[in-house]
């Protein structure tokens, strides 16, 4: 079997912009890959065969046929994905989210201990699901803010 046409099935229903975001090239990519007007070069073929989640040694030989081999390890990486998502653990973040994540990174440590020790106060409360992303992101905006003051006091500017 041909890669195009084990790309194409083991693609199934996934869109070609999925599949690049993940490969980290762009959708016109996969799209060459399929009409067999572009063969991926060893990084990409790697990263390919993750995203797909086949082993890359079968993507790659043309005389392997249809279904791919499951490996041990994406066996133990399906189970764990499966896990996580259905935990909730796993999944595209928000914009909100994202936000926060942001301003959260931007945070000196004492300010992430104190917004810790904030956090944990508020799951002790019944208000524990009132705040939403966007308002939490503000919080830590607005500590993100009083954290570079602080440092342009003590640097003496502004």
């Amino acid at each position: 079997m041909e890669l195009a046409d084990k790309v194409r099935r083991a693609r199934a229903g996934r869109s070609y912009a999925e599949i690049a975001r993940a490969v980290g090239c762009t959708p016109a990519n996969i799209r060459k890959i399929e009409a067999e007007a572009s063969q991926p070069g060893f990084v990409l073929g790697v990263r390919l065969a993750w995203a797909l989640n086949v082993p890359a040694d079968w993507l790659a030989d043309d005389s392997a046929d249809w279904p791919p081999p499951v490996s041990d390890q994406a066996r133990a990486e399906g189970l764990v994905r499966k896990a996580l998502t259905g935990a909730g653990l796993v999944g595209e973040l928000s914009e909100d989210e994202r936000d926060l994540l942001a301003a959260w990174r931007r945070l000196s440590d004492r300010r992430r201990g104190e917004l810790q020790g904030l956090a944990t106060g508020w799951a002790d409360t019944a208000d524990a699901t009132s705040i939403t992303p966007a308002e939490a992101g503000q919080i830590v905006d607005d500590a993100a803010r009083d954290d570079e003051a602080e440092r342009r006091r003590t640097r003496g500017v502004g």
